[in-house]
């Protein structure tokens, strides 16, 4: 049996560069689909729930509320 569901993922990080470069190696797998690129934590806690990731990567240091924090 195959597995066709992909890993839900969304990027948080205050620079929009590093997300974008972020999001252009990950879609080049099969098996992954970036469902947020998200600017900070306060904006990932807020949209969270719609978004339902299945993986968040986010940088710990960031304006406003940092990742720790955030996690």
């Amino acid at each position: 049996m195959f597995k066709t569901d992909k890993i839900r993922i969304v990027l948080v990080d205050d620079h929009t560069m590093v997300r974008d470069a972020l999001a252009m190696m990950l879609n080049q797998l099969d098996d992954v689909q970036i469902v947020g690129s998200l600017a900070s934590g306060e904006e990932l806690l807020n949209k969270i729930s719609s978004l339902t990731p299945d993986i968040v990567i986010m940088d710990i240091i960031m304006k406003g509320m940092t990742g720790i924090e955030t996690t």
